[in-house]
């Protein structure tokens, strides 16, 4: 399997089993509906509706929806749905990477709330007396999301 086949396998996705994730008003991320069904135990956190998951409307500053998000979080964490370990590192909760951050949440739960996450992948090009050479990055096998 070549290069694009990989690239053209992973962008081929199915959306049935996921939610739309909105925080005041703007879709962040996407939710598995099971998890989606999880969440409507914490409503002072999460409105869960016909096939949409929202921040609760009462969570409106920055500040309130970031600490209800770092109270419910290990909760989660603790009942095993959320796979990702407490980094201890605030990832913004934005509409884009880059863009407003309507509040953070700790980057161990991002990708349950199906928000884009951005890193750095860095390849090299270098001339060696036999010419020119590549090093390609390599995801480390023990990463706790996508190894």
């Amino acid at each position: 399997m070549g290069y694009m086949d990989h690239v053209h396998r992973l962008n081929r996705h199915e959306m049935l089993g996921f939610q739309p994730f909105f925080v005041a008003e703007t879709k962040v991320g996407w939710v598995r509906k099971a998890f989606a069904e999880q969440l409507a135990e914490y409503p002072e956190v999460f409105h869960i509706d016909t096939g949409t998951v929202s921040l609760a409307r009462s969570l409106s500053t920055f500040d309130d929806r970031s600490a209800a998000l770092a109270a419910v979080v290990p909760k989660l964490r603790a009942a095993g749905l959320i796979s990702g370990r407490d980094r201890d590192e605030p990832y913004p909760v934005a509409e884009i990477p880059g863009g407003e951050a309507l509040a953070v949440v700790d980057r161990g739960a991002a990708t349950e709330f199906g928000l884009v996450q951005t890193g750095f992948h860095l390849n090299g090009l270098v001339q060696t007396s036999d010419g020119p050479r590549m090093w390609v990055a390599k995801r480390a096998a023990n990463k706790t999301t996508y190894p």
